[in-house]
């Protein structure tokens, strides 16, 4: 069996073969392909994020799940710098100083968290009652993480459950779970009275450079502010939103109270 004990320290990601005759995390009737495991270990159970190569090497296959199936971005780069940014930042972050360092979108702040290179990390901090309309950003995957407040997440028209978000292996609560954002991945959010903090942990693509990536959005905005301050995509105002502008293929309200059913 194929078998990696826990961890008690980080452990660089690591490529390992699992072969096609032999049992393993994720199983697999008659592979056609090699299948390869990178593993990295956050102080628990190591990540295992599978990816599938062709026998003669000509193709690979990133595969998007982890060893409990939950999705992940097709870039290695970005999880395991979301991983890794998740469990090693200090609290007071990494706030560049030789660049914009807040941004006001509509009524919700953006604090950059941390700048380098294609990577950005945004602290969004949401006002309570709010709503974030469904969007995408065609120059950005990301992975969404809840820090703390009165939030449901939506995905692809979808509100989020806790069972799709990705933990923190020894996590208590949802906080520091993640949502893996393709550039084309519809998502948005419905915030509750308490409001809601959440990052955004970004990698940016296309040779664009990284500002805060409500600016790079297409779909409805929150409002004419935000409108103005949007520099790629195609966005667009929409008055009286609701709950159901951020999950358009939901029929029930968000789970928690304060929000009103429009």
């Amino acid at each position: 069996m194929f078998r990696i004990g826990p961890y008690r320290a980080w452990t660089p990601p690591r490529l390992t073969e699992c072969r096609a005759a032999a049992l393993h995390s994720v199983f697999h009737l008659q592979l056609p392909q090699k299948t390869f495991c990178t593993i990295c270990g956050i102080d628990g159970v190591p990540l295992k994020i599978f990816q599938k190569i062709t026998i003669d090497g000509s193709l690979i296959f990133p595969y998007r799940t982890i060893q409990s199936g939950r999705m992940l971005i097709v870039d290695a780069d970005l999880t395991r710098f979301a991983l890794d940014f998740r469990a090693r930042a200090p609290v007071f972050g990494h706030v560049p100083v030789e660049v914009v360092a807040t941004y006001k979108i509509q009524d919700v702040t953006a604090v950059v968290w941390y700048r380098k290179g294609p990577f950005q990390v945004e602290m969004f901090v949401v006002p309570p009652n709010y709503i974030i309309p469904e969007h995408t950003h065609p120059n950005v995957a990301s992975y969404e993480m809840y820090v703390g407040g009165d939030i449901s997440f939506s995905h692809g028209g979808r509100w989020v459950s806790e069972d799709d978000l990705v933990f923190v292996s020894d996590a208590s609560d949802k906080r520091g779970g993640l949502i893996a954002v393709e550039t084309d991945d519809l998502h948005g959010g419905a915030f509750g009275p308490s409001g809601g903090v959440f990052m955004s942990i970004q990698k940016w693509l296309n040779g664009v450079e990284p500002h805060s990536v409500a600016h790079d959005y297409d779909g409805v905005v929150m409002g004419g502010d935000h409108l103005d301050g949007v520099m790629s995509g195609d966005a667009k105002v929409k008055v009286d939103l609701t709950w159901r502008d951020a999950a358009t293929l939901e029929d029930v309200p968000p789970y928690f109270d304060g929000v009103v059913d429009g």
